[in-house]
């Protein structure tokens, strides 16, 4: 019994150490610095990503995330002749996490508009 119970605490204890990067009620904060043409466009912020741990309820699949961006006004300025597919605080995503992957909606409101077009992060494990 002792070597089962062993087995057990090691299987949990190597899950927790080797887990879901994305897992439930973490959050990951972002430096952006974004500097165009030799500092005539430079800016210097953060972004946050939280994980509720709930479906997203575009695709039940996916866990819900939300973007926070935290845009300041200065920056906004700077970015008003760019296309922006809307200026907002926060944006509700979702990601993939399992076994053979791992897949995230980049940020995409404000001035990270260009992550739309861009590859989407697709990280295949094994």
């Amino acid at each position: 019994m002792k070597g089962l119970l062993f087995l057990t605490a090691l299987i949990l204890s190597s899950k927790a150490c080797f887990g879901q990067i994305y897992a439930d009620k973490k959050e990951f904060i972002y430096g952006i610095e974004y500097i165009q043409s030799k500092n005539l466009l430079k800016t210097k912020e953060t972004i946050r990503l939280a994980i509720t741990g709930k479906k997203w309820k575009n695709d039940e699949n996916q866990v819900e995330a939300i973007w926070i961006y935290k845009t300041k006004p200065k920056t906004r300025s700077k970015f008003q002749d760019q296309f922006s597919i809307g200026w907002f605080s926060t944006d509700t995503t979702g990601i993939i996490e399992n076994e053979k992957k791992i897949w995230i909606h980049p940020p995409r409101h404000n001035q990270y508009t260009l992550t739309e077009i861009a590859p989407f992060p697709d990280f295949r494990k094994n």
